[in-house]
């Protein structure tokens, strides 16, 4: 009798943590699989648990399903960065640091409007001419890391700041770049009153 009653409470138990698996929202899973279908080195939607991006390696999601964290630091990714990132719009910290990637324009990040780190140090900004306009636009954002993205000084800096939603940044490093205008930093610090971090190394002369 006693036997029976564990069974069934060892049963309940584990029906109830079945119940409880978060599960990601269709939506955010097919924008990682557009996401990922672009690179090489990256292994998400294998067999078992292709269904469910909540488990794969770098994201880690609410627990209403929505993906909050997407991390993939130091993984020797190759390819181009999609735009499809975009319709994560509960991201809060995107890190793609120390990978061969590229992309061609950061238009998308300003649909990010949660996003408050985003480290893309090493990843090659070189045709964005625009860098700056689309990250001005993250209200929430606390913590830029933009080391070594090959940038160049963006066009009209102190309008862009002027203009800009950065009230909240406190970190920014844009060291082992191309930037030659030291008034970019200037206006950073004239329009961000958070600002107490502040990397430039390795200005270009």
């Amino acid at each position: 009798m006693k036997l029976k009653i564990l069974q069934l409470l060892l049963f309940l138990c584990m029906k109830l943590l079945v119940s409880a698996e978060i599960r990601c929202i269709e939506r955010e899973r097919q924008a990682l699989l557009q996401f990922s279908g672009n690179l090489s080195g990256l292994t998400w939607g294998s067999e078992e648990d292709k269904g469910e991006c909540c488990n794969w390696y770098g994201v880690e999601c609410t627990s209403t399903g929505h993906v909050f964290d997407l991390d993939l630091s130091y993984m020797y990714l190759r390819g181009k960065i999609s735009p499809a990132l975009r319709e994560l719009q509960n991201l809060e910290y995107l890190t793609l640091k120390d990978n061969n990637l590229t992309i061609d324009n950061l238009n998308w990040l300003s649909d990010i409007s949660s996003l408050s780190y985003l480290d893309l140090s090493g990843v090659d900004l070189r045709v964005v001419t625009n860098w700056l306009q689309p990250i001005a636009k993250l209200s929430s954002l606390e913590e830029l890391f933009l080391s070594g993205c090959q940038l160049r000084d963006p066009p009209s800096a102190f309008d862009v700041f002027a203009n800009s939603s950065l009230s909240s940044l406190s970190s920014l490093d844009l060291s082992h770049n191309e930037l030659t205008s030291i008034s970019t930093f200037d206006s950073m610090f004239n329009f961000s009153g958070t600002l107490f971090y502040l990397s430039t190394m390795c200005l270009s002369t």
